[in-house]
């Protein structure tokens, strides 16, 4: 078992621009994100938005002022990041969060 979790990231074109889902499993140590086009991935974190921040740090979950949304790996968890903004949102499902209600916590 290692000591943190890692990410398998996977372009899925039926998705929106931006999109994703995600799948965290604790068993596997791995957070599946499914993705739409232009998604912003790195190994520690992804996402859809700005911060007043460095891009390469990815230190959007440490500001008040975050404009988007994504996730950071942080040990053994991932934390997800809503907008700063009241009219974006990241909805939670015990078993998909997702960036949209578009997507209808669905996988594949």
């Amino acid at each position: 078992m290692s000591d943190s979790l890692r990410y398998r990231f996977t372009v899925n074109p039926s998705l929106p621009k931006l999109s994703w889902v995600a799948d965290v499993s604790q068993a596997e140590e791995m957070a599946s994100i499914q993705h739409g086009p232009f998604l912003e991935v790195r190994d520690r974190f992804f996402i859809e938005g700005v911060w007043n921040g460095k891009f390469e740090k990815g230190d959007f979950a440490a500001t008040d002022y975050v404009f988007g949304t994504g996730a950071v790996l942080r040990d053994r968890s991932v934390l997800f990041v809503s907008s700063a903004s009241t009219t974006e949102y990241t909805l939670f499902n015990p078993v998909w969060p997702d960036n949209s209600r578009n997507n209808g916590f669905r996988s594949g």
